[in-house]
């Protein structure tokens, strides 16, 4: 009867140890999808005061680099699924969050360095050619650097966090020569002014 009993008792404790973790996974898996929600909806913020920077500014060439890549069309897009019943889904709206910014309707990088290239008599291309080591995200930082963005924005446009990009800046100050904490638009624009 002792041994009946204490087998029911395991049993009884297994079960209860199952039960426990499984519960635990479920509550781990609602909080990683409750902090994807919030890192979304932060982007979509900073999407959004990115959007109204821009519009207070009188800046040409973010007004060009905003036409590439349409941040209002999209913002406005976000705004609209916030607002459906999916928005407690938050796996669907990650998916639909990346499709509508990062999906078919991608930024145009070549265009954009035309553009730059255009409106900065061929930096660009200087910068591409005087510094072969850099791969192509820290030169697509080196581009966003020198025309205004902060590090913000451009994890934002790169889908990246705050924390890599300026991983990255320090990259590309050993890259290119400038000394830690060095500003890196202000080393391209006094080298290619002596030129």
């Amino acid at each position: 009867m002792i041994i009946k009993h204490q087998k029911y008792i395991i049993f009884s404790v297994f079960l209860f140890l199952i039960l426990a973790i499984y519960i635990m996974l479920g509550y781990r898996r609602s909080l990683l999808s409750e902090r994807k929600l919030n890192e979304t909806e932060q982007k979509i913020y900073q999407l959004q005061k990115f959007a109204s920077d821009l519009n207070k500014k009188d800046n040409s060439s973010r007004k060009i680099i905003i036409q590439h890549f349409n941040i209002l069309k999209k913002t406005a897009l976000l705004e609209g699924f916030l607002k459906d019943d999916d928005r407690k889904k938050g796996k669907l709206f990650l998916t639909k969050f990346n499709e509508i910014v990062y999906g078919d309707g991608s930024f145009k990088w070549e265009s954009l360095y035309i553009t730059l290239n255009h409106l900065y008599d061929g930096l660009f291309e200087k910068i591409k050619i005087d510094f072969p080591a850099l791969d192509q995200s820290e030169f697509r930082i080196c581009c966003l650097l020198f025309v205004g963005f902060n590090n913000q924005e451009i994890a934002v446009i790169l889908d990246l966090s705050n924390n890599t990009i300026s991983n990255k800046r320090n990259i590309i100050r050993k890259k290119i020569g400038v000394k830690a904490y060095g500003n890196i638009s202000i080393f391209f624009n006094e080298l290619y002014k002596k030129q």
